[in-house]
């Protein structure tokens, strides 16, 4: 479950709880809410309550009928199908690029086209490095990669070369 899931499910349990506690002290008859209950500012707010707490309640109730789909390349086989997740594929290129001498950091996204797939690297590349050879470095390294361990056709590596790192001083 997503962060922002379990935040508002845990916003929708305590608005839960509070309405459960209304009606406890509404049903015992304490007329403080007996009277709050009867103002059209009240109303209102009930009504607001029972909206959020139905929109929520319909997002909960439906969470895990409709299944998520795992993007992921497909290659037939003689045998049946083999699926390979982008997040695998992305993990590829991230580890094939980090092996690449003068890359500080990088970011990796994978995307499908119909002659193959495309890997687009975004980098930050390390002071006094020939930035042209280190990205035909990255692409030969990403493509050889990716065909090595999952046999998919690699159409193009795009490498975006995103800063430098800052120079450390030696003393």
């Amino acid at each position: 479950m997503a962060v922002v899931d379990r935040v508002v499910l845990r916003i929708y349990s305590a608005l839960v709880l509070l309405g459960l506690l209304w009606a406890v002290l509404f049903v015992s008859g304490t007329s403080e809410v007996v009277y709050a209950a009867s103002t059209t500012a009240a109303v209102e707010a009930t009504w607001t309550y029972v909206a959020v707490v139905a929109i929520l309640s319909f997002r909960y109730l439906f969470l895990r009928l409709v299944p998520r789909s795992i993007h992921s390349f497909v290659k037939d086989t003689e045998v049946g199908e083999i699926r390979i997740s982008h997040e695998t594929v992305r993990e590829l290129a991230h580890r094939a690029a980090r092996q690449v001498k003068g890359v500080e950091r990088l970011s990796a996204r994978v995307d499908e086209a119909p002659e193959g797939l495309m890997v687009s690297l975004r980098v930050r590349v390390l002071p006094h490095v020939d930035v042209t050879a280190m990205s035909d470095q990255l692409q030969r390294a990403v493509i050889g990669s990716i065909r090595d361990a999952t046999s998919l056709a690699v159409l193009a590596v795009h490498v975006q070369v995103a800063g430098l790192a800052p120079e450390t001083s030696q003393r």
